[in-house]
């Protein structure tokens, strides 16, 4: 072996073995949750199979796709399109206590409250 090889197998080993301890916790516990996966959950399960639905949210003007596509990605394969014209409306407020403006804003009557900012609606009748 020359000289300057030990730490590099040393460095290989201990790659090795963190990726080992990883796979190994994946296993066990299952892939972590982002904190929109975990935010979402419960109304995921409220949601048809697929399909389409509606959503709105308070995103700021220079923020106004980064908070639905982190929501469309936590509820796949549910396809969500801006607005609130149709059926079911996922709304997502960043704050709970936006909820009731977004609703009468957009016409909508809540379904259900899953806490955190998030509901789902339908169109209020007229």
């Amino acid at each position: 072996m020359r000289r300057g090889s030990a730490p590099i197998i040393v460095a290989m080993a201990c790659l090795s073995a963190g990726t080992l301890a990883r796979t190994a916790w994946l296993a066990r516990h299952g892939p972590p949750l982002a904190p929109d996966d975990a935010r979402f959950a419960a109304l995921r399960q409220a949601l048809p199979g697929r399909g389409t639905v509606g959503y709105i949210s308070d995103a700021a003007p220079d923020d106004p796709a980064g908070r639905l596509f982190r929501a469309q990605y936590s509820l796949a394969p549910v396809i969500l399109v801006r607005g609130g014209h149709k059926a079911l409306v996922v709304v997502d407020a960043s704050r709970p206590e936006l909820v009731g403006d977004l609703l009468r804003g957009n016409r909508l009557r809540p379904i259900r409250d899953f806490g955190n900012g998030v509901v789902l609606a339908t169109e209020a009748s007229p």
